[in-house]
């Protein structure tokens, strides 16, 4: 009986996994809607007053995000479309922005590109929207 027990928690926790086409761009790559509007967030960094960047960047007006915690620690991120109800899991630790547009999710992998800057080589991951 037990092993029944077993082998049905995991049937549901890997029917319960969602897996997203994922790739890795550079930020050359990127539209330049997306690139000056990262230009123009870095350079409000630059200014003596304290601008706390974005954490969402969201052409579309329709996602949200959904951080989940236990205690002080931060176990889940996702991104929601309120629209369709559809959410996108992104790794807990995940730095921001996040930027959403119609096909796609992006977010940077090295921390502190909004202050440090983004040059062409920057990497993002991209999460494709079906």
């Amino acid at each position: 009986m037990s092993r029944k027990i077993i082998i049905f928690c995991t049937i549901i926790s890997l029917l319960s996994c969602s897996r997203h086409q994922t790739e890795q761009v550079r930020f050359s790559s990127l539209q330049p809607s997306i690139q000056d509007t990262l230009h123009a967030i870095n350079n409000q960094q630059d200014t003596t007053v304290s601008i706390e960047p974005p954490e969402l960047i969201d052409f579309t007006g329709r996602f949200i995000v959904i951080i989940k915690e236990f205690g002080p620690w931060i176990i889940s991120k996702q991104i929601k479309d309120t629209i369709n109800n559809k959410t996108y899991t992104i790794p807990s630790n995940a730095p921001t922005p996040y930027i959403i547009t119609n096909k796609e999710i992006l977010y940077p992998l090295e921390y502190n590109r909004s202050v440090m800057g983004f040059t062409n080589q920057t990497l993002f991951q991209r999460i494709a929207i079906n």
